[in-house]
């Protein structure tokens, strides 16, 4: 059975994908409401807003949706590197990193970097996908956000990984 999956961080990059022998294949650009990203020493992630503290700014994470080939084994596989344990213990636990969760993802379409930088991009309907957000009760995750300045709430977007893929995208559809 095929599954769709969001990702935003590290993933999103191809020769990541091939190293960790991930059967990826891109569907298209989207982004998750509800959500603030977190810069961890260098490592992004999400976490449901206003589970840690107040936020008032970008409640949105943007990514992109893969479908999964041979899903059971793909989904053991991303539990690992997100170091989650709902695929081992049947659900996700307290000290996992990362919880495996199925929320609402919203599938965009632009033109150009330039026009996404304008936030002008088409909106498809929300799809349920299957993401991988911050435990807001893990110790690591907790402490570096209320603890730490330099442990920022970024813009929602791994920006280095996320234009490559753009750049990648493009280039490919134009010829």
């Amino acid at each position: 059975m095929k599954q769709l999956v969001f990702l935003y961080d590290d993933l999103l990059d191809e020769d990541y994908q091939k190293k960790t022998r991930l059967p990826l294949e891109f569907i298209c650009f989207a982004y998750i409401k509800g959500a603030n990203m977190y810069d961890l020493r260098g490592k992004y992630v999400a976490v449901k807003e206003n589970t840690l503290k107040k936020t008032r700014k970008y409640n949105k994470v943007y990514g992109a949706l893969y479908i999964l080939d041979n899903s059971e084994h793909t989904l053991r596989t991303l539990d690992a590197i997100m170091t989650c344990s709902k695929s081992f213990l049947g659900e996700n636990h307290k000290l996992d990193i990362r919880h495996r969760k199925k929320i609402k993802a919203t599938p965009i379409h632009f033109k150009s970097i330039e026009e996404f930088t304008k936030l002008k991009y088409n909106e498809k309907e929300e799809i349920d996908v299957i993401t991988y957000l911050g435990n807001p009760q893990n110790e690591l995750i907790k402490s570096h956000v209320l603890n730490s300045v330099g442990n920022r709430e970024v813009s929602g977007l791994d920006i280095n990984n996320f234009i490559n893929l753009v750049l990648k995208e493009k280039s490919e559809n134009e010829k």
